[in-house]
């Protein structure tokens, strides 16, 4: 499991992450909640403020995005800290920290711990039907 995870990191991510830190391009969204509420999540996992049916959540440049209700990817690897912290919510966080920074604050995001400036974290609501989600993700050019 662990070399597949280093391939695809290192094959498909990092190539991609890099020659888009020379470029410059970057890869610009709108997420707007669709469910009743969603809320933005404070520095030590608490919900902070809410989002209301069509409000949008969260405007501008990403160089990841992810969501789920796992905490723990494997190898201890914490990607979404607060992702079962609350049943009725999925944790969706948004990065737009750059490769360089990513790998400064490698063993922080590695254990749940980071916290920056460009890191966003939202619960959102989760739908019994895996396949949907309960917001909308659009990418703007």
């Amino acid at each position: 499991m662990f070399p597949v995870t280093l391939w695809l990191f290192f094959g498909a991510t990092a190539p991609r992450h890099i020659a888009q830190m020379f470029s410059q391009d970057s890869l610009e969204v709108r997420i707007t909640n669709l469910a009743d509420t969603a809320y933005c999540i404070g520095a030590e996992g608490q919900k902070g403020r809410s989002f209301g049916a069509g409000e949008i959540i969260y405007e501008g440049s990403v160089v990841l995005t992810m969501m789920g209700t796992v905490p723990v990817l494997g190898y201890g690897l914490k990607l979404l800290p607060w992702a079962n912290s609350d049943q009725e919510f999925m944790q969706l966080r948004l990065s737009d920290i750059s490769l360089a920074a990513s790998l400064v604050h490698l063993p922080a995001a590695w254990n749940g711990s980071l916290r920056h400036e460009k890191l966003y974290d939202f619960f959102c609501k989760t739908d019994q039907n895996p396949v949907f989600t309960t917001y909308a993700f659009s990418i703007i050019r």
